[in-house]
């Protein structure tokens, strides 16, 4: 590995000085830039830690939803009551992520920012909705979670800009969520096709709210594939076997994979099919069973 220097600002100013004026990389939990610098991918002259900055570590109410400031372990996350009550979609797919030792090091603005493709961590985000909140230069702008995400490894973040943390939107009230994956090596590997599915359904029974999201299988892109044809079929109607097999068929309609290490495209899209489905089911029997005991 080639030397560096690390810095540990104590404001947030301080670390936006940095940032400004050096060839320098903020690091959060180094379980992805510590890697790419081991193995001489990335030379960087400075690295910039934010851990000595206050408030960016926490997790407190944000509407009907949770703020997670940038150093937010995961593990936290999944250890959270609050964030089990409000998002057990975010909960269940932080809970896929690499293994304990990973999740205690990680933090939310670094998993945000890697903006790897095979992500556990992304599609969840889209599903439920949400805003990237960044600092710069300039000041603090707030990005809606679809449009932080732009290509391979690519962020909405400019230069000399850092991430402060997020505002996550809760499901409707009443909702259930499921959040599968599929890998083809390790349990803890880095899902070779994943689907987070959240459905609402009012007192008739009747689908109020769906939301379909896929991780992994629109191109080496970044950007988490939402369904948004499969939501409209069966919003306002009962969602059937027939409705779940149309809405994973148009998931595999609308799926691009790329081939890599992990499988062959052909077979990523035959998973998006099978991991719809199955996702739509666990969603839906969750409401279904909320539906007659509330």
């Amino acid at each position: 590995m080639q030397k560096f220097h690390l810095l540990e600002p104590i404001s947030l100013d301080e670390a936006l000085g940095v940032l400004a004026k050096e060839d320098a990389r903020v690091i959060g939990g180094g379980t992805a830039l510590v890697v790419l610098l081991r193995n001489r991918l990335l030379s960087l002259r400075y690295v910039v830690s934010l851990g000595k900055i206050p408030g960016l570590a926490i997790i407190e109410p944000c509407g009907d939803g949770v703020y997670l400031g940038a150093c937010t372990r995961l593990r936290d996350i999944e250890g959270s009551a609050l964030v089990a009550e409000r998002l057990p979609l975010l909960r269940t797919a932080v809970g896929h992520i690499g293994n304990v030792r990973v999740r205690a090091a990680a933090v939310v603005g670094g998993t945000l920012c890697e903006a790897d493709y095979q992500s556990d961590f992304s599609p969840a985000l889209v599903a439920l909705g949400g805003r990237v909140r960044v600092r710069g230069g300039r000041g603090e702008r707030v990005i809606p979670i679809e449009d932080f995400y732009l290509g391979p490894y690519t962020t909405a973040l400019e230069a000399g800009e850092l991430v402060t943390g997020i505002e996550i939107d809760g499901a409707p009230r009443g909702a259930s969520s499921a959040y599968l994956k599929h890998v083809t090596g390790p349990v803890t590997d880095r899902p070779c096709v994943a689907v987070a599915a959240v459905v609402g359904l009012d007192a008739a029974g009747r689908c109020a709210h769906a939301r379909l999201v896929l991780g992994g299988v629109n191109g080496v892109s970044s950007r988490p594939l939402r369904v948004k044809a499969a939501e409209d079929l069966v919003t306002g109607d009962k969602i059937t076997a027939k409705a779940i097999a149309d809405m994973s068929a148009i998931a595999y309609r609308e799926a691009d994979p790329a081939s890599d290490l992990k499988a062959p495209a052909w077979y990523k899209k035959q998973m998006v099919r099978l991991f719809c489905r199955r996702a739509l089911e666990e969603a839906l029997a969750q409401g279904s069973r909320s539906l007659a005991t509330g």
